[in-house]
């Protein structure tokens, strides 16, 4: 019998877009692993259920998700500038981590721009979540392996 597990994943980009009747208020894109795009896709629903944009009070809500093939990058990505760092859990070590934040619209730009950040993060990974959680670990340049030393 075959399991979820035989099957090769693949990489894709899966854009969700919160609407409150017609209006689209955030969109969030995620990298997911799956077999195909149709389970990328229930896992990007999952994970829209569990976003903040989420919110059964507002009128109306329904979510739009579109799935493409991640691209593979033909090149190495460029390396961190040096003293760069990440937050990183300190449960899973993942540096999958996620913050809430204020944007306000700019017409000018025609987007969303940060306004401020707060102290609420938590994990993609693990589901870790609390105030200013993450250690802050240097980047590691690639090819680097003296974390691989004893």
């Amino acid at each position: 019998m075959a399991t979820p597990h035989d099957h090769e994943c693949c990489q894709f980009l899966a854009t969700v877009c919160y609407l409150s009747g017609n209006f689209i208020y955030a969109c969030e894109t995620f990298e997911l692993e799956a077999p195909d795009p149709f389970e990328a896709e229930r896992l990007a629903r999952d994970r829209a259920a569990a976003s903040n944009f989420h919110n059964l009070r507002g009128p109306e809500l329904s979510v739009e998700v579109t799935v493409e093939d991640r691209p593979v990058p033909e090149d190495d990505p460029p390396p961190a500038p040096p003293g760069a760092v990440q937050p990183v859990c300190p449960r899973c070590g993942s540096a999958d981590i996620i913050c809430e934040a204020c944007a306000h619209w700019d017409r000018t730009m025609q987007a969303w721009v940060l306004g401020s950040t707060y102290d609420s993060e938590r994990c993609l990974a693990c589901d870790a979540q609390g105030d200013l959680i993450a250690r802050w670990e240097a980047v590691k340049p690639q090819g680097d392996m003296s974390a691989d030393l004893p």
